[in-house]
Formats: C-alpha cells, structure tokens, sequence
C-alpha cells in the first residue's frame, strides 16, 4: 500500500515538474551536439541546456539558457566556457535568423552564474 502511494506522489511530482518547466525544443536542438566521444564538459552542456527558453515579454525576446542542471549547486566554468562558445557560434547565430527573422536585433548575452540571457528588442 505505501509502495502504491508513493509511486502515485512519484508520478504527480513529475507531472507538476514537467509542467512548471517550459522549455522550447528548436532552442534545444540548436544549442545540442551530437559528437562521437564528447568531453566531460560536452556532456553536461548537453544536459543543462535541456531547461532553455524563450519568453516573450511587450516586444522583447528573453532567451535563458541555462548553465547548471538542477542538481548541481554551482556551475562548472569549463561548462560555462562550452555554452559561450555554442551561443557565439554561427550555427546559433542562423538558428536566431531562422526563427525570428528580421523582426527582432538580438544584443549581447548577459552571462549570470546560472545562466547565460540574450534580450532581443523589436524593430516593428
């Protein structure tokens, strides 16, 4: 009975979890590498990058991706190193381009000790 209960409170905690977190898929995969033998610090940026998001707020764009995973109390800074490096890459630059066009000029990211924010303002 216990056993029972608790797999049900398991399951609802999850369930609130995944609702509070929203995180947007195209970010994601913009933000992900997939490489045959990645390093420590590869690894846990494709981990923490899993709770990026974009919020619309008036007529700016909030991008936040994160550079810890819940779990860890502190960012590692080779970590920290490897999302700055995949923001400032081109790849990341003309996934901007292709999901927000002309309509919005992004400045420069804002790096927090949990994570990295890019605001974009619009132009219309």
């Amino acid at each position: 009975m216990m056993l029972l209960l608790l797999i049900i409170i398991l399951f609802f905690c999850y369930y609130f979890l995944k609702l509070l977190i929203i995180e947007d898929k195209d970010l994601i995969r913009a933000l992900k590498r997939w490489i045959y033998d990645p390093s420590y610090a590869e690894k846990m940026a494709n981990i923490a990058i899993i709770g990026s998001k974009i919020d619309y707020l008036n007529k700016n764009v909030i991008i936040t991706i994160n550079t810890k995973t819940f779990w860890q109390l502190h960012t590692d800074t080779l970590v920290r190193a490897e999302i700055k490096k995949r923001v400032n890459s081109d790849e990341f630059s003309d996934f901007l381009k292709l999901k927000f066009g002309e309509k919005y000029v992004f400045s420069t990211q804002k790096i927090y000790d949990n994570y990295v924010q890019i605001i974009g303002t619009s132009v219309i």
